[in-house]
């Protein structure tokens, strides 16, 4: 399995070397679920993060009604955090079984082509050991 960091970088050179393979890939499917991944992500620290500032501000507050209200509001935010991570969770799914689909990128020396049957056949070079 290749690094997803490359199809971030290179998505169009991933594109072209899985070309040569003659197997279908979804790089763009694999690209915008990375972006979606990394968008849920941040937003559930951003949540978390206001529930973590809530929660401080809960233990310094005197008025109950501003500590009801406060308390209310992380519950909210626990429900978001909740749904959030299902989503992640789902998407992530969907990633790990895209990114298992994509093989490793062919080496330079791999010849590229089909047989006569329509076959694709790759063939490393191996250097000829004298005795």
């Amino acid at each position: 399995m290749i690094d997803i960091k490359l199809i971030r970088e290179q998505r169009e050179f991933v594109k072209k070397e899985m070309e040569k393979l003659f197997i279908p890939v979804q790089i763009d499917e694999i690209y915008e679920l990375d972006e979606a991944k990394r968008r849920l992500l941040y937003d559930a620290e951003c949540l978390r993060n206001n529930r973590k500032t809530l929660s401080k501000e809960i233990a310094s507050e005197k008025d109950e009604d501003t500590i009801s209200a406060k308390k209310n509001e992380v519950k909210r935010i626990n429900g978001l955090i909740k749904l959030q991570e299902d989503e992640l969770n789902a998407v992530e799914e969907r990633l790990h079984l895209l990114m298992l689909s994509v093989p490793n990128l062919p080496g330079s020396d791999v010849p590229v082509g089909r047989d006569e049957n329509g076959k694709c056949y790759y063939f490393l070079f191996q250097r000829e050991e004298k005795i």
